[in-house]
């Protein structure tokens, strides 16, 4: 099978620091190559994947200002569907932009869906379904007007995530700090368990941390320490 994935390009493949998304883009890529699978990422040209790397914005937009994401984005889009014909499947990790591409595509494409679908998304999305295959992360983030081929939760990488017998005296959420990351429900846990909590991600919502964060930040119960570097993992 010749398999095109579609990245994201805000950060690379897979990212300098923290990147939930990225991540499993990577982890899938190692995954489907160790399966013989021909796969082709489309990322940012700093991508460093041992697959076949199709790029033509040269670094990832987080790491360059200068470049505008949303030009950089649409030449990235077309880039593959100028070469949707060599692929027997794309999938797309890209959210919805890319479907607007796709209907005159003659390669199926499955998007993986990494929340429930908003409001403002759900009719761009039922107006693609017929030659698009949906596939959601959490049974709770499946849409009921939406249709769906599979669920499919995130994978850990457990060389990176080690099982430890004898667990830490802290509790830790990292990812990105929104507010659909779950970060209210942890420090409710981490008050039950009488455990401190650590936050490790980068900040999506600025307004969001101000308000449900950062007046709960004592440096004992509750410490920020920003996005971390994979080698920090």
């Amino acid at each position: 099978m010749r398999l095109a994935l579609l990245a994201p390009i805000g950060r690379s493949i897979p990212p300098r620091y923290d990147g939930p998304r990225e991540r499993q883009i990577a982890l899938l890529c190692a995954g489907l190559v160790r399966q013989g699978v021909d796969v082709t990422l489309f990322a940012s040209g700093d991508s460093m994947a041992a697959e076949q790397l199709a790029a033509v914005c040269p670094v990832a937009c987080a790491a360059d200002p200068s470049l505008d994401a949303q030009t950089w984005e649409s030449l990235h889009i077309a880039h593959l569907s100028a070469r949707a014909g060599e692929f027997d499947l794309i999938h797309n990790h890209c959210d919805t932009l890319p479907l607007a591409y796709s209907r005159p595509l003659p390669t199926p494409v499955v998007t993986t869906l990494y929340s429930r679908p908003t409001p403002q998304a759900l009719p761009l999305l039922q107006h693609h379904v017929e030659r698009n295959y949906y596939v959601a992360m959490d049974p709770w983030d499946r849409h009921p007007d939406l249709p769906y081929v599979a669920t499919v939760a995130p994978g850990v990488d457990l060389d990176v995530f080690t099982y430890q017998p004898q667990s830490g005296s802290y509790l830790l959420l990292y990812g990105s700090v929104h507010a659909r990351a779950g970060i209210t429900e942890a420090m409710a846990i981490a008050q039950h368990c009488g455990r401190p909590l650590v936050i490790a991600g980068p900040i999506e919502d600025q307004v969001y941390f101000a308000a449900n964060v950062a007046p709960y930040l004592d440096q004992e119960r509750l410490r920020y320490v920003g996005p971390v570097a994979s080698a920090a993992y």
